[in-house]
């Protein structure tokens, strides 16, 4: 091989390693860049299965699958718990609170959504 041939295939060799490790090293950067939050991770979570949640209530109602007034009841419901969320997300800013203070939050949330939630027997009537 001829040192043109060598010093072609080293180049490219150094290309394609870079190429490969780019993400990896975009990852670890941005990693410490924000560091991570686990309350708000689960707050976040839970408005996620929100949004999901009136996603697919809307597509039953659409499909007739469920009547307007149960719908209704139901909408406002996952509405107002993605209210409480989104509020919950908004007081956790740079100067976030105590872990303890908001698993409570979090606790109180549920226990409000569970004692206002809809069975699936008022949800047929």
């Amino acid at each position: 091989m001829s040192i043109m041939g060598l010093v072609i295939g080293l180049v490219l060799l150094t290309v394609v390693v870079l190429f490969v490790a780019a993400p990896v090293l975009r990852a670890s950067r941005l990693s410490q860049v924000s560091p991570s939050n686990p309350q708000r991770e689960r707050v976040l979570a839970y408005y996620e299965r929100v949004v999901g949640a009136i996603r697919d209530l809307d597509e039953d109602h659409a499909l007739g699958k469920i009547d307007a007034s149960a719908y209704q009841r139901e909408r406002a419901l996952w509405a107002e718990r993605g209210v409480q969320a989104l509020s919950l997300l908004d007081g956790m800013g740079e100067d976030a609170a105590p872990a303890s203070d908001l698993d409570a939050q979090i606790e109180d949330m549920v226990a409000h959504a569970r004692l206002n939630a809809v069975t699936p027997k008022e949800a047929a009537q």
